[in-house]
């Protein structure tokens, strides 16, 4: 083989080599915490609005609990129960359900919030669904709780 090739294969190989360990030593980020920030209506009747948003997040090794707090009418806070979350490294998708009883009659309404998150900062897009009608919108949020020391 010639020098030049030998050259060129051992610098694809250290190439490849820091790219996968890069790759593989992304460590997981524990979301347990309160979150705070606002969602912005991407269609509907509030096309364009923005709203407060919060997340109460308890992160164990089997599962993701907790509570997404939204404003309904008359700016009064609901909250909805998460009964499904996945959380991998970066990634979270959350799903949340409830009874809104500030209208009456009281309606259903389903969140799901899918995004990436860091330390300290959350984002990405979401829907929810009240009264049989579906609306999107994207979401930020800042963790407001220290993060959880092991």
């Amino acid at each position: 083989m010639k020098r030049i090739h030998k050259i060129i294969a051992v610098r694809v190989a250290l190439v490849a080599t820091l790219l996968l360990s890069g790759c593989v030593s992304i460590a997981p980020i524990d979301p347990t915490g309160t979150w705070s920030g606002t969602l912005t209506w991407t269609d509907g009747p509030a096309n364009g609005l923005t709203y407060p948003l919060t997340l109460q997040l308890l992160d164990e090794e089997t599962e993701t609990r907790g509570t997404v707090t939204l404003m309904g009418p008359g700016s009064q806070l609901f909250d909805l129960t998460i009964w499904d979350a996945a959380v991998h490294a970066h990634s979270i998708l959350v799903e949340a359900s409830g009874t809104m009883s500030l209208v009456n009659p009281p309606i259903r309404v389903a969140v799901r919030l899918d995004g990436d998150f860091d330390e300290m900062n959350m984002s990405g897009t979401g829907e929810q669904t009240a009264d049989g009608r579906t609306y999107a919108f994207t979401w930020q949020l800042v963790r407001i709780t220290p993060i959880p020391q092991d």
